[in-house]
């Protein structure tokens, strides 16, 4: 009896830890991510993602001598594994992308929109 109880408490527990997953894939967006690909030069050019943890941060598109930056609302779907993106710099023309979250790791992630990967690599951790 001793073992089903001991069983029992493991299979909460598993249950728990299922939950605090979900709850930690959402804080491992929290963070500075930059796009890492050809077109990055490095991680000084290209699309840049600061995602703060109150679900507002800023998308910023980085070149030589000239950084554009906008507010941005973002939103965690774990169960979709997506991540919806909304510009809110002008709120009569709001724009929402819905990315699919590929792979997501503590330093890496992967987004798809429109049959696109686009890699990221994680620059600051702001939690």
């Amino acid at each position: 009896m001793l073992a089903l109880a001991s069983m029992t408490f493991i299979a909460c527990s598993n249950d728990d830890d299922d939950n605090g997953n979900k709850d930690g894939e959402r804080n491992t967006l929290v963070g500075t991510w930059r796009i890492d690909n050809e077109a990055s030069e490095g991680g000084t050019n290209g699309t840049w993602f600061i995602f703060n943890s109150n679900g507002k941060g800023f998308e910023e598109d980085r070149y030589p001598g000239e950084t554009d930056r906008w507010p941005i609302t973002w939103s965690y779907n774990a169960s979709k594994k997506t991540l919806t993106i909304v510009d809110v710099e002008d709120p009569s023309d709001t724009e929402t992308d819905v990315y699919t979250v590929v792979s997501l790791s503590d330093k890496k992630m992967v987004l798809r929109i429109d049959d696109e990967d686009y890699p990221f690599v994680k620059v600051e951790d702001i939690r």
